[in-house]
């Protein structure tokens, strides 16, 4: 650290330099503060918390299976680490390990943060919560939690992928298959549900005025269960 610190010194120093010469060559003494400012940065990005976590065992896919949130690629998003907010960053959600990973910012590695530490982050808007303390079931197995919904009853999934082998044509191949698990949560009690009939039975455990107005109103879920909870969990919100 102290030669890095010594080195960017000596970059201003010779930026100072060249300034108090006169020196007409402006586009050297331009391209000498674009190197302090690049090596500043990088300084900063290499002494941020994040870059400082474990390193990831990459799953090696045979075809195009992966064990990622969505597609493979990185999402810019936000994630608040040991007590600090970071925005801008680019991420990826391992699902079936429940790992949250960083791109280095200057090896392009893919960096694990320690889970402990996150208690929460987004990917493209969508906004994710730590589990723990959190016990599903009797499991106090850790996860990250997708929030669908949220107000005086909050809807959670936890989102994971399995390995399966599959025996296509005499062949076998590698799949991961996602599986979606949703939690209705509120006064700190967490309850799975999983069709219409289980959610408002929970709702009903909570406000039976409420969740009746509900269950006489007439949703349109055209065909996502997903999509039936959500509608669900946000009319009994707004409930009066």
């Amino acid at each position: 650290m102290m030669r890095t610190w010594a080195t960017i010194l000596l970059f201003l120093s010779c930026v100072v330099a060249s300034l108090a010469q006169g020196s007409s060559d402006t586009i050297a003494l331009s391209d000498s503060k674009k190197a302090v400012v690049s090596l500043y940065k990088k300084t900063f990005e290499l002494q941020s918390p994040l870059v400082s976590g474990r390193a990831y065992a990459e799953y090696q896919s045979q075809e195009d299976e992966h064990p990622y949130l969505g597609n493979d690629d990185w999402f810019n998003g936000t994630v608040s680490y040991n007590g600090t907010h970071y925005e801008n960053v680019p991420l990826q959600f391992d699902i079936q390990r429940q790992k949250l990973l960083l791109e280095h910012p200057v090896s392009a590695r893919k960096v694990e943060l320690v889970a402990e530490k996150v208690s929460q982050f987004t990917l493209d808007q969508r906004i994710f919560i730590s589990g723990r303390g959190i016990t599903i079931g009797g499991s106090d197995r850790f996860a990250f939690y997708e929030v669908l919904a949220n107000g005086g009853a909050t809807l959670l999934c936890g989102r994971s992928k399995s390995l399966q082998q599959k025996n296509r044509a005499g062949r076998i191949h590698r799949v991961f298959q996602e599986i979606n698990k949703y939690y209705v949560v509120s006064d700190q009690q967490v309850q799975p549900v999983s069709s219409r009939r289980s959610m408002l039975a929970v709702l009903s455990a909570i406000n039976p005025s409420k969740a009746e107005i509900v269950r006489k109103k007439k949703l349109k879920f055209n065909g996502s269960k997903e999509r039936m909870l959500i509608d669900t969990i946000k009319a009994f919100n707004e409930t009066l």
